[in-house]
């Protein structure tokens, strides 16, 4: 969105406003089956979104359908958090992995943004849910 729809402070709050939406309701998800699906649902939206703002740029009236792919795109992560609780001996160790991700991730967004742009912004999604969907698989996706 900062990039085909706006640059202002605005957007980028709206955006983070429907992706908490997503969040929340995948943190509220009781099944522990669901994460491969929604992990796919979830990059399919962004690309959904991603094309869209590319097709037609800088057209506010897409923002109702932007809104709903960015709150489909974060329910996976918010689903990630009850799903993985349990595969892990302790909470801390949960949390160590899931912030160092973060941080890791952050970085390499960062550095991706500044010298790859718009080629980070197209491939980053399926080469990071690549490690994230093995993971889970090799962890016992049944349990």
């Amino acid at each position: 969105l900062e990039a085909f729809l706006s640059s202002q402070a605005v957007s980028f709050f709206v955006a983070l406003f429907f992706w908490l939406i997503g969040f929340l309701i995948g943190l509220n998800l009781t099944s522990t089956k669901l994460f491969g699906w929604l992990t796919i649902i979830s990059i399919a939206s962004y690309y959904g979104a991603f094309l869209l703002v590319q097709a037609i740029p800088f057209n506010f009236a897409l923002a109702p359908l932007l809104g709903t792919c960015i709150a489909i795109s974060g329910i996976a992560p918010g689903y990630f958090f009850p799903c993985f609780a349990d595969r892990f001996p302790a909470v801390r160790h949960f949390f160590f992995h899931e912030n160092n991700g973060f941080i890791l991730g952050t970085l390499v967004a960062l550095i991706g943004a500044t010298f790859a742009g718009r080629t980070l912004l197209m491939y980053a999604p399926l080469l990071g849910v690549i490690p994230l969907l093995q993971f889970y698989y090799e962890r016992g996706s049944s349990r």
